[in-house]
């Protein structure tokens, strides 16, 4: 098979119609590519999409990144972090000898329609699969308005949607599915060249420039209307060059003992490039083949199950429930039985100022909570006791799950996501039911006995909870984001 038809192969499964226009030739003066969480130039199968489209079409291709200052949770730890990314992007992209564009809304350019404007001239937009939040609205939105086809581009899995065949509901069966396909997609060809570079045409909107300095970044996010309370992140850059080092990190360190050391806290026993894998800096290729070449069979299934089956399953649980982040993607006998206990008297009640600044009677619960508020990121063994503490916290099931994506969402760097919502879910019933007990009801309830017998944590605990942490805003309540309207649009 050329290496050709092995891209259109590929391609062919990762590619959906999201309306009913078609593509014309002579109707355009260039493919438009729109980026919205798939942040970056190299292996990355929605800009090979879009190459190939204009290949066949022999026009030149636009890839175009926008950052609004109206996306719920805009901030400067999320701002820092995208525009990090977006500018590797920007020199991958032309190095590749692809036209970039970006533009960054803000109180002196509220550009709106940005994406309409510039498929006024395309042959067709071609746009990355979100799975959930914003992009998966916005996409929706823009295919049903424009006058041009509209192909979605899988690229946030190994496998794609319509590779998968069949709904699966459970991990077991999932697992089955994609271990059997697993080795097939990792020999996926990705790197398309272009045949045609220059852009004739000129484009409706003008490129952002950021500039070379992390300074040209902080000048940028200075000038929008976001919340600026939230600062970000020192652990990790958005960069794919520091997303890269962070992956050849894990390969050395991590994987090998990711199957003992992972649910310590205490020692360096997870990768933290979930960060990177939501924006798509890094790509689920890049990630397991560096992971497949380590020499730990036990620590390379371990963390390849967790990326590939437990992180795509979620994915693609989302993609077939219309909005992820509701309740009521919470399973139903979890629902029932919480709505049943919903009037027994909690433990305590935290106000949203004491939850999100970590300040309850529990230094496990705060310790966990300020990894999300200093670092943006949170250890995963410490997440499902997070969530589940909640529920006894706050008034009802529905404020507990309401409370616990907000602090996700707007804390974390891979929040809003289809495998951030999945752990959320299993927090409030995921598995099997359990002893009834008040408030929980039949929803397991876990404590942290487990996690202080384990080598350094109750030191690392102590250690812990004596970091600064910053005084972020609180809202005077919150409003769940889960429908388009809550966001500007593109």
């Amino acid at each position: 098979m050329s290496e050709s038809v092995d891209h259109a192969y590929f391609l062919s499964r990762r590619c959906r119609s999201v309306n009913d226009s078609t593509i014309r030739r002579g109707s355009g003066d260039y493919v438009l590519c729109w980026l919205q969480q798939t942040l970056r130039g190299e292996n990355n199968p929605v800009i090979d999409a879009a190459v190939a489209l204009g290949n066949s079409l022999g026009l030149p291709v636009v890839i175009y990144h926008g950052l609004e200052q109206t996306h719920p949770y805009a901030s400067d730890r999320l701002h820092h972090f995208i525009l990090e990314a977006s500018r590797s992007l920007e020199r991958d992209v032309e190095a590749r000898g692809l036209k970039f564009v970006r533009v960054i809304e803000r109180p002196a350019r509220e550009v709106k329609g940005v994406v309409y404007q510039l498929a006024t001239r395309a042959a067709a937009l071609i746009v990355d699969d979100n799975a959930a939040f914003v992009g998966r609205w916005q996409l929706q939105t823009v295919a049903a308005k424009l006058e041009k086809a509209v192909i979605a581009v899988d690229g946030a899995r190994l496998i794609p949607e319509i590779a998968l065949g069949s709904f699966c509901s459970t991990t077991p069966s999932f697992r089955a599915r994609v271990n059997d396909l697993r080795s097939k997609w990792l020999e996926e060809p990705l790197g398309i060249s272009p045949t045609r570079l220059t852009v004739t045409a000129e484009l409706a909107v003008e490129h952002d420039f950021i500039g070379t300095d992390d300074a040209d970044i902080t000048r940028w996010v200075d000038q929008c209307d976001i919340d600026h309370s939230l600062p970000p992140v020192r652990c990790c850059k958005g960069d794919r060059a520091s997303a890269l080092g962070r992956l050849v990190w894990a390969a050395i360190d991590v994987i090998p003992q990711y199957a003992e050391q992972r649910n310590n806290p205490a020692r360096n026993g997870v990768s933290m490039l979930s960060p990177y894998l939501h924006f798509g800096v890094l790509g689920p290729h890049d990630v397991a083949r560096i992971a497949s070449e380590v020499d730990s069979p036990r620590g390379v299934w371990k963390y390849l199950d967790e990326l590939l089956v437990w992180r795509e399953f979620f994915h693609h649980v989302a993609h077939h429930v219309p909005v992820p982040g509701r309740y009521g993607a919470v399973s139903r006998w979890a629902r029932e039985s919480l709505t049943a206990h919903a009037g027994d008297t909690r433990e305590h009640l935290y106000s949203l100022s004491e939850l999100i600044h970590g300040r309850t009677h529990d230094e496990t619960w705060n310790v966990a909570q300020q990894q999300f508020l200093v670092d943006g990121w949170m250890h995963n063994n410490l997440r499902m006791y997070w969530g589940k503490r909640i529920i006894g916290w706050t008034r009802s099931p529905e404020e507990a799950w309401a409370t616990a994506c907000y602090l996700n969402d707007r804390l974390s760097l891979d929040g809003r996501d289809p495998a951030t919502y999945g752990n959320l879910s299993w927090c409030f019933g995921g598995g099997r039911p359990a002893t009834e007990i008040p408030v929980y009801g039949k929803v397991p309830r876990k404590t942290d006995a487990a996690l202080r017998r384990r080598p350094g944590v109750p030191d690392w605990l102590s250690e812990q909870a004596r970091r600064v942490i910053p005084e972020v805003s609180v809202p005077d309540a919150i409003v769940r984001v889960d429908h388009p309207q809550a966001s500007g649009q593109r």
